[in-house]
């Protein structure tokens, strides 16, 4: 059986409420139906998403995870602004000092996937740290001034391997396993 899995950075409840009301306020600002936004509990930061994965597999996933969390301490995130992002998405975008040590963490785990043999497309480009929290799904003459800056921190204490399952309403995300990162020295 195959699994369409990611590894992310899932928010702990503390900082999942204090946006709920940000995006509140930003599904008043669409037409009915213009835009659809994710439930609180889908919102994370995805690491590395590596598509549809055989159960041998996702142990070199979870091997990988392992190697990778020992290495690393805990990152911090700090979540800045809500803002469009590309194909008619709307982020919560993290800094740039947390895209790049997200980005370090990123690489790291691309190097030992690759080690172990597991196959995905991997994106080279510097990566953006971003929460989805919506997509615009209809055509809008103007779309609504979305920017709003958010001042959002909280240290990474895990990484989570995550299963996507295709619903009616949008994707289910469960977690399959969680890895502690290194405690600092």
């Amino acid at each position: 059986m195959r699994r369409r899995v990611f590894i992310a950075i899932n928010l702990p409840e503390d900082i999942t409420a204090k946006i709920i009301r940000s995006v509140e306020e930003l599904g008043a600002l669409f037409d009915e139906d213009a835009a659809r936004f994710a439930p609180p509990e889908n919102w994370h930061i995805t690491v590395n998403f590596l598509g549809s994965q055989d159960e041998q597999d996702i142990n070199h996933i979870l091997q990988a995870m392992q190697t990778v969390a020992e290495e690393f301490t805990a990152p911090k995130i700090h979540l800045e602004k809500i803002a469009y992002g590309p194909s008619d998405m709307i982020w919560l975008t993290g800094s740039k000092e947390t895209s790049k040590a997200l980005g370090k963490l990123q690489n790291r785990l691309w190097d030992v996937l690759n080690g172990l043999g597991v196959r995905f497309k991997e994106d080279r480009r510097a990566f953006n740290a971003h929460i989805t929290l919506g997509k615009i799904t209809k055509f809008m003459e103007v779309l609504p001034d979305v920017e709003k800056k958010i001042s959002a921190e909280f240290e990474a204490l895990t990484m989570d391997l995550m299963e996507s399952t295709p619903g009616n309403t949008g994707s289910q995300y469960d977690t399959l396993s969680s890895f502690a990162f290194r405690e600092a020295a």
